[in-house]
């Protein structure tokens, strides 16, 4: 009881926390968004011989203030992890399904853990303990996912999907640490370095197949614009590196998603109008597609942010959080799709007073 003599609501399930959990969500949406776009992709404009002058002034400035970007969009992708994995393990507590309790804290452990992390000395065994936990909490999170039989097949593959391709990045760098110390591994870094990136260019069609597909969705042409407007200037980026024996494409793809680009280019572009369009009917209106909401459209959204060679906290960060989100583990926009994560548990409608109200789509 509150001074008024008013019952005082649990935390986890007030509307303040809510809509906490909800603006962060956007608010990383825009800043992260910034910052991957400003600072690790417009940047990379400014390792072009011939930008000279203002030009160059101008994107050196752009890409300075994506570096500012970093640390407001860390603290809104530690609020929002964090938070989420609370609320979900409070909802695993009142659901009765305190077997995924610990994943919620693991994962809650391991957001804090990021961010005492940014202030730790560069220590190999830290950064080896730091990887190994990212990489547990990956799989179990993938883990979770598939073994909800009420989920889309689909999309329970895309979701291992991205976890395989961030365990060859994982194993990379570990190799790469410990052979540093004396301890060599398996061996063939760049093998499984590779191999990761080919389930990762893999997963955005998985996506596509769980998201478009159902009900016709792929059939809307205005949403196939800007797609193919995207996936014809990376096209002919590929071409003009190919004629004119440059490597600008490859240097934007590093640098902004982490990829090698070893594989043929069409295969990047067919995933990359996969991913766009994916994303794009997430967060249209009038679905019918039961797993195209604005949860996975977000998460599809962080692994863009995060790309494929996570190097900071921030980008550990990222990726954990869209694996928690392709799981329907964090779900901060409200849906009103029966699959969602409350319907699966069996909350009683009493726990969540306006998780159907406050619904950002609705099934057509």
């Amino acid at each position: 009881m509150n001074e008024d003599g008013a019952p005082i609501r649990p935390l986890e399930h007030s509307s303040d926390v809510t809509l906490l959990l909800r603006y962060a969500a956007m608010g990383l949406m825009v800043v992260g968004g910034l910052e991957w776009l400003l600072g690790r992709t417009v940047s990379r404009m400014a390792a072009a011989p011939t930008l000279e002058g203002t030009p160059r002034q101008i994107i050196e400035t752009l890409g300075r203030l994506g570096q500012f970007l970093v640390s407001p969009a860390f603290l809104l992708a530690l609020l929002l992890f964090i938070g989420s994995m609370t609320v979900a393990g409070s909802r695993f507590i009142r659901a009765n399904v305190r077997g995924n309790l610990p994943l919620a804290v693991y994962l809650s452990v391991f957001g804090l853990v990021s961010a005492a992390h940014t202030f730790f000395p560069t220590l190999g065994w830290l950064n080896i303990a730091f990887n190994v936990l990212a990489l547990v909490g990956a799989w179990w999170v993938a883990l979770y996912s598939f073994l909800r039989r009420e989920r889309s097949l689909s999309i329970r593959v895309g979701v291992l999907l991205v976890a395989l391709g961030y365990s060859g990045w994982f194993y990379f760098v570990l190799q790469e640490a410990l052979a540093g110390m004396g301890v060599p591994l398996l061996g063939a870094p760049v093998l499984f370095l590779n191999l990761g990136e080919i389930a990762a260019v893999a997963a955005p069609f998985a996506f596509f197949a769980a998201i478009a597909v159902p009900h016709g969705q792929w059939r809307h042409a205005a949403r196939w614009i800007l797609p193919v407007i995207v996936a014809a200037l990376f096209s002919a980026g590929n071409i003009a590196d190919a004629v004119l024996n440059q490597g600008f494409s490859g240097v934007f793809a590093i640098w902004s998603l982490g990829f090698n680009l070893f594989l043929p280019w069409p295969v990047y572009t067919l995933a990359l109008l996969a991913f766009l369009y994916s994303v794009l009917t997430c967060f249209s209106r009038g679905l019918r597609a039961a797993w195209a909401n604005p949860n996975v459209g977000f998460g599809l959204l962080l692994l863009l942010y995060a790309g494929y060679t996570l190097q900071v906290p921030y980008q550990f960060v990222l990726a954990l959080l869209s694996l928690s989100l392709l799981a329907e583990l964090a779900t901060p926009f409200s849906t009103t799709d029966p699959h969602d994560e409350a319907a699966t548990l069996e909350v009683p409608d009493a726990l969540l007073p306006r998780a159907r109200s406050e619904a950002t789509y609705k099934p057509s």
